[in-house]
């Protein structure tokens, strides 16, 4: 993929299954700059879809999507909030960690 590397500190990875038509683009997102990051993620699946010859992606991964490092404001004004073809699998309400405060930061996107 031809994503430029300083637009994540840790860049995301697309691979395909054989066999299936199904892409996956894992991600670990930076918690210093998780809406950007995010954003940016938003394109990726793009490249993804041509990597993986198929529309049918799971973006999954730690995204730090929640509690201090992403508001709830922050967090709806996504673009893989705003787009409904992004369908997020693992929700806010859902804690992901195992930490005393829920949080949900480990997030599972499907493209629709």
């Amino acid at each position: 993929m031809n994503t430029k590397k300083t637009e994540f500190e840790r860049p995301p990875d697309c691979f395909s299954l054989s066999g299936v038509r199904m892409g996956f683009l894992a991600v670990h997102i930076s918690p210093s700059s998780v809406a950007k990051e995010l954003d940016a993620l938003y394109y990726v699946t793009k490249e993804c879809e041509n990597f993986a010859n198929t529309p049918n992606l799971v973006l999954l991964g730690d995204m730090n999507a929640d509690c201090s490092y992403l508001t709830k404001q922050a967090r709806d004004k996504l673009l893989l909030r705003t787009d409904k073809q992004y369908e997020w699998r693992i929700t806010d309400t859902m804690d992901t960690t195992v930490a005393p405060k829920p949080c949900a930061y480990d997030r599972l996107v499907a493209v629709l």
